[in-house]
């Protein structure tokens, strides 16, 4: 979406309406990569709409103010209204000032489910889309130049649902890694829980890390965590979680699942990820 000259409370928005039920508690979620804006902000909106498509009420689930580095994860959730038919969930770019405001965003991946609980990660078990380098939608990745790995969406071996991401990492040098990571929105000084599924096949001179970094709204780093570690092989999925309270200028989180390279050997590992989980406590 590529807006400009938007008068003070205008706004350019994509929108589908999808059926709902009433009284129902929902998650809704999206992934918006912001380049550029202008005395404007970025919302994730809903609409609830009646059987006769009469306006019911209307929630912004999220706004965002700031360009971002990639995609960044806007997620929230609430209970529909009562005579609830559908919903309309929109991407909204709307101006906030007097100047005129402008702005180009990339979306993808809007969801709208029935959960009880908020998880603020975009598909956490790792299903649907698979990316060219064989990374779950939704998901980035990073290997250290001296290493070597590959990355595959498995049916094989799950904790959750259909699929699991397969890590493969090979010759990593002492204090390399590989990893996937996923950014998410959150805010400052607001306690959450982390939780991760990791079945891990094999490791040498290496281990698992569950790992979070924070960044402020101008995407600076602000400080990083190691919440859980883990260094031998297992047999089945185990749930590594920790707690965690964000720093007072948190804008996002990165969520990360690591193999890390520890010994003077060369370290390699092969782990499966599944059911990723960021919630408020």
């Amino acid at each position: 979406m590529h807006a400009t000259n938007l008068p003070k409370g205008t706004q350019m928005l994509i929108y589908q309406d999808v059926k709902s039920q009433a009284d129902k508690v929902y998650n809704v979620s999206g992934r918006y990569r912001i380049d550029a804006l202008s005395h404007a902000k970025v919302d994730l909106f809903v609409d609830f709409l009646d059987s006769s498509n009469k306006f019911i009420n209307a929630k912004k689930v999220e706004s965002y103010s700031n360009n971002t580095k990639g995609y960044i994860t806007l997620t929230n959730s609430g209970t529909t209204p009562p005579n609830t038919a559908f919903i309309r969930l929109y991407a909204v770019i709307r101006s906030t000032a007097s100047t005129p405001g402008s702005g180009v965003i990339h979306v993808d991946s809007m969801s709208f489910h029935y959960n009880n609980e908020l998880n603020m990660i975009s598909n956490p078990s790792f299903e649907g889309r698979v990316q060219f380098n064989g990374l779950a939608a939704d998901w980035g990745s990073h290997i250290d130049r001296e290493a070597s790995g590959s990355l595959s969406v498995v049916k094989q071996t799950t904790s959750h649902g259909t699929y699991a991401q397969k890590i493969t990492a090979s010759k990593l040098p002492k204090g390399t890694q590989m990893l996937i990571y996923q950014d998410i929105y959150a805010e400052g000084g607001q306690a959450y829980q982390i939780n991760g599924q990791f079945h891990i096949e094999s490791l040498q001179h290496a281990r698992v890390d569950l790992h979070v970094d924070y960044f402020d709204s101008s995407n600076a780093f602000i400080n990083t965590n190691t919440f859980k570690s883990y260094s031998e092989a297992t047999k089945q999925f185990i749930t590594l979680s920790a707690q965690t309270t964000t720093p007072q200028n948190t804008a996002y989180v990165r969520v990360y699942a690591v193999i890390r390279a520890t010994g003077n050997k060369p370290g390699s590992g092969v782990v499966y990820v599944d059911s990723m989980e960021l919630k408020k406590r």
